[in-house]
C-alpha cells in the first residue's frame, strides 16, 4: 500500500503526523506486504521484517512551482523499486527523487527525468 500521510490518518482514524505509528496501524488492517506513507518531510516503509524511514529531498517552497503529480511521481519511484526488488530505503530515495524534480514543472509529467539523471541526483544528495 502506497498512500499518503493525509490518506494515512483517514484510514487508520487517528490525527497524527507520526507516520510510523500509522503504518503500523494500517499494516495491522491486513495489509499483507508493505505500507508505505509518504508526506513533505519524509516516507515510512514498514513490513513484518523492518522499518525504514527516509528524509524528503529539501526545497525551498518559493522555488515549488506546483505540486501537481508529486504524489504520482514519488509513487512511481517507489513501484520501480519494488518492482525491481530493490532495498526499501533505496526504494523511497527514488520516490522522494522523481517527487523532487516534479516540484519545479507546472504539469505532472514536465518535472520527469532520466534514470541515470535520478540516481546521480540521488548519489549527489549522500
Amino acid at each position: 500500500m502506497i498512500i499518503n500521510d493525509v490518506e494515512a490518518c483517514i484510514l487508520a482514524n487517528k490525527n497524527t503526523r507520526n507516520l510510523t505509528d500509522l503504518a503500523k496501524i494500517i499494516y495491522q488492517l491486513g495489509v499483507k506486504n508493505t505500507v508505505i506513507i509518504h508526506s513533505p518531510q519524509q516516507a515510512v516503509a514498514y513490513n513484518a521484517q523492518e522499518i525504514v524511514v527516509v528524509p524528503s529531498y529539501w526545497v525551498d517552497k518559493r522555488n515549488i512551482l506546483s505540486t501537481l503529480g508529486a504524489g504520482d511521481a514519488f509513487c512511481a519511484g517507489v513501484l520501480y523499486g519494488l518492482h525491481n526488488n530493490m532495498p526499501l530505503e533505496e526504494t523511497l530515495k527514488l520516490g522522494h527523487g522523481l517527487a523532487y524534480f516534479n516540484l519545479f514543472s507546472l504539469s505532472a509529467t514536465d518535472g520527469a527525468v532520466s534514470y541515470s539523471e535520478l540516481q546521480h541526483f540521488i548519489q549527489s544528495q549522500v
